[in-house]
């Protein structure tokens, strides 16, 4: 039997450009962080590290490149393409398989410390069933602007089945369980000839406004981890158009001046 897990969406509204693309077939230096983070973490529960996989990785990128080209982001494409269909194109046979998706973050740290602050992320990272990781990272063109999007496939080969503890799924949600998400989504278990599925859902590092909850927007954004950078942005940028704004009043008033309007 397969085991397929959606381990949900992130997404930051910070993002810097720092060392994301990688035009050979090696990991970027962002993937191989991004990777060495995770199993500190599972070393950390006495869980085996993950494995680089070149073939994930090659998954990830192809599932990467067709949001990009068909303007989404999510675990299921416009067109109904699952996570389990690229990583099967890439030519990986698998016993248990997961994602893990995020977007426009700052580097690899804030995105792992994301994942890990979401439940479902976090039960994908600590699952001891999954053996090898490919990771691809990437700009590209989303949303009206050029930001960053990352794509992390889990997966155990079909050919070590047998080598794993199926109770691992337990170990994970139990490690994860405390972790408070606004991660969407229900588990549901599928028929003996379907596959067990975790739907995910979307994490907004950006908070959204709820005005009959009687917190402030200013409140939410200085709870968010990017937040006083969040408000420091809207606050420049305010300054900004009052600065250009004034520049051009003064223009004006000295033009009428000169004609002798103002006396």
């Amino acid at each position: 039997m397969k085991y397929i897990f959606f381990s949900g969406i992130i997404s930051s509204m910070v993002f810097s450009s720092v060392f994301v693309a990688h035009a050979s077939g090696n990991q970027s230096p962002w993937a191989e962080e991004a990777l060495s983070l995770v199993n500190e973490e599972r070393q950390a529960y006495g869980i085996p590290a993950l494995k680089a996989s070149a073939t994930l990785s090659r998954a990830a990128s192809e599932k990467l490149s067709d949001m990009e080209r068909e303007k989404y982001f999510a675990h299921t494409s416009p067109r109904n393409l699952t996570p389990w269909h690229f990583i099967e194109q890439a030519g990986y046979s698998y016993s248990v398989a997961g994602e893990n998706l995020a977007i426009s973050f700052m580097d690899p740290r804030a995105e792992h410390k994301a994942w890990m602050q979401s439940e479902k992320h976090c039960q994908n990272i600590l699952d001891p069933r999954f053996q090898e990781s490919g990771i691809a990272v990437r700009k590209i063109f989303f949303g009206g602007r050029e930001t960053i999007v990352a794509v992390e496939m889990f997966g155990t080969a079909l050919s070590e089945q047998g080598s794993f503890d199926p109770s691992g799924k337990k170990i994970a949600q139990a490690l994860c369980q405390k972790i408070q998400s606004s991660v969407l989504g229900a588990s549901s278990d599928g028929t003996p000839s379907g596959p067990l599925s975790v739907a995910g859902g979307f994490l907004m590092k950006f908070p959204v406004f709820n005005s009959s909850s009687g917190d402030s927007l200013a409140s939410r954004m200085m709870r968010s981890p990017y937040g006083t950078l969040e408000i420091s942005a809207l606050v420049l940028f305010a300054l900004a158009q009052m600065t250009a704004i004034a520049a051009f009043s003064g223009v004006l008033l000295a033009r009428e001046r000169e004609k002798g309007v103002f006396s």
